[in-house]
């Protein structure tokens, strides 16, 4: 696989998550809206958060499927991603309670293995910002870092 390829599979991977979870959220907005003003961390700004957070899911993934803004969107979607990841550390470590729903397909996930699939796209982001610098040779597919200087 190109390093090309392996960017634009990741970014279309990312993309597709970003858009199904950003339009069930406005499909479901009421719930949403619900679920973020009963969640401990941010509930003083749902609203805000409830109309603009799937509006970037949305443009994101419009912006990762385009190929002049794929690398920015990625390092956005990262920071996106990390965020996500930490928010839902600290609703399973730190949090006096957990708040019930979350958008799409990943409704139907536990917080703990929502924490996995958070990570696993963080690896996908990673895998599709770091391509251009990723040989990948012969058969066995090994992977090493290029230096660039």
């Amino acid at each position: 696989m190109k390093r090309s390829s392996i960017e634009l599979l990741m970014a279309y991977l990312i993309a597709i998550l970003f858009l199904t979870v950003g339009l069930s959220k406005y499909f479901g907005f009421a719930r949403f809206q619900d679920t973020l003003s009963k969640s401990p961390l941010i509930k003083d700004h749902f609203l805000i958060l409830s109309i603009s957070l799937p509006a970037v899911q949305i443009v994101l993934a419009l912006l990762l499927l385009t190929s002049r803004f794929r690398r920015k969107a990625l390092f956005v979607s990262l920071v996106l991603l990390l965020l996500f990841t930490l928010y839902n550390v600290y609703l399973l470590t730190l949090a006096p309670y957990i708040p019930c729903s979350c958008a799409g397909i990943l409704n139907m996930f536990s917080w703990r293995t929502h924490l996995f699939v958070n990570i696993g796209f963080t690896v996908c982001c990673l895998l599709g910002i770091y391509s251009p610098y990723i040989s990948l040779n012969g058969k066995q597919y090994s992977i090493t870092l290029k230096h660039s200087r």
